[in-house]
């Protein structure tokens, strides 16, 4: 969910729930432009927008204010009250994979009353939000003839392409846009040039050498450590052991 809150770009934004409409607990954005993580969503201030979003994980019904704080005394905020519906098409999981330089399709569902909106695309980070991806070439959205689908195409599939991505709707009202993920996508990337399963023997046989190559090479420094020791130590040894004893005991 999207606030806007043009005039007061730079305040101090919040979310709330209401309980008998009241707003006791605000949770503020306590860092611009930048994902603040919090127990069940995430907020981002926007200051280039001047606008406050809000990524839901968990989202449960209810009456909710997104506002900003004009003053000590004074606020604004946009209330906004939530429904959530189950519907047949959502939420699916499910898994795709393509090659390395390959062109993928991805049919995605959402609700046929929406056939309408704007569609959504983007990918999950480390963080678990999903970051609108289609101002990316690579990228393309288009309306499927059956109402409840449409089809993104991904181009020139590379190893980073890896990863889950999220289809969805969006709507707008005046100075709010929601935006429901509706179906999720875990899209794997295959090399061709490899055998299919050989990229963990590759990696544990990988391992395996260099561990063999590095033990070697310190059995030899070993080796020749105690060679050296053994052939040139000079009789003076006990002397400079006590003196190195010493120094050792002063030291401590």
């Amino acid at each position: 969910m999207e606030c806007k809150h043009p005039v007061e770009e730079t305040k101090a934004k919040f979310i709330c729930k209401e309980s008998e409409g009241e707003c006791p607990e605000r949770t503020y954005a306590k860092m611009q432009n930048e994902w603040q993580q919090n127990e069940g969503f995430s907020l981002y201030d926007d200051t280039s927008r001047g606008s406050l979003k809000v990524f839901f994980r968990n989202l449960s019904e209810g009456t909710y204010r997104c506002g900003v704080d004009v003053s000590e005394f004074t606020e604004q905020y946009i209330e906004v009250k939530v429904e959530v519906k189950e519907d047949p098409c959502c939420v699916k999981i499910i898994s795709q994979a393509g090659n390395i330089g390959d062109t993928l399709t991805i049919t995605c569902e959402h609700p046929p009353t929406l056939r309408a909106n704007l569609k959504h695309f983007c990918k999950e980070d480390q963080n678990l939000i999903c970051e609108d991806i289609r101002a990316a070439r690579k990228y393309s959205l288009s309306d499927h003839s059956q109402p409840g689908l449409f089809i993104v195409t991904i181009s020139n599939l590379t190893l980073s392409d890896a990863g889950v991505y999220w289809c969805g709707v969006e709507t707008s009202e005046g100075d709010i846009t929601y935006t429901s993920l509706t179906m999720s996508v875990r899209l794997n990337i295959n090399n061709p040039s490899l055998p299919a399963g050989l990229y963990p023997a590759v990696g544990v046989s990988a391992a395996l050498l260099g561990f063999a190559l590095l033990l070697v090479i310190w059995l030899k420094r070993k080796k020749s450590s105690l060679s050296d020791s053994f052939y040139t130590r000079p009789p003076t040894s006990r002397t400079v052991s006590k003196k190195a004893q010493g120094q050792t005991e002063n030291f401590l």
